[in-house]
């Protein structure tokens, strides 16, 4: 039996994805994504606003970055253990397109969560 990819970004990781990984009984890989935006946008908002100087602003957003690779990890372990049809795990600050890219050819089909569903890459 062949495994199948989903790709999971750190915005997009709703109760969606826990109700779809009930349902599935392939094999499957998840990538885990995180949204280098999300430090980028409260990083300008601090410049911005003269909250904070240019050094103490790349420290705040360094710590907000390791912090979501730290939740992203805790997450797929959580789900590992919850959902059996689960086998390798990985976190990763490539974009969506580069991974889906990097791993055409590799899996059969591969899944990409949205915020409301998850839809196959075709």
């Amino acid at each position: 039996m062949k495994k199948h990819l989903l790709i999971i970004t750190a915005s997009d990781d709703t109760p969606i994805v826990d109700e779809w990984l009930q349902e599935r009984n392939e094999p499957l890989d998840i990538i885990y994504i995180l949204n280098e935006e999300i430090p980028e946008e409260v990083s300008s908002w601090m410049l911005y606003t003269g909250f904070l100087g240019e050094k103490p602003t790349e420290d705040v957003v360094n710590a907000i970055k390791e912090e979501m690779r730290i939740r992203g990890e805790e997450r797929l372990v959580m789900l590992k253990e919850r959902f059996s049809v689960i086998k390798e795990v990985q976190v990763t600050s490539e974009s969506v397109e580069n991974v889906i890219e990097e791993n055409k050819g590799k899996y059969p089909e591969i899944f990409i969560a949205k915020r409301k569903n998850i839809e196959e890459v075709r």
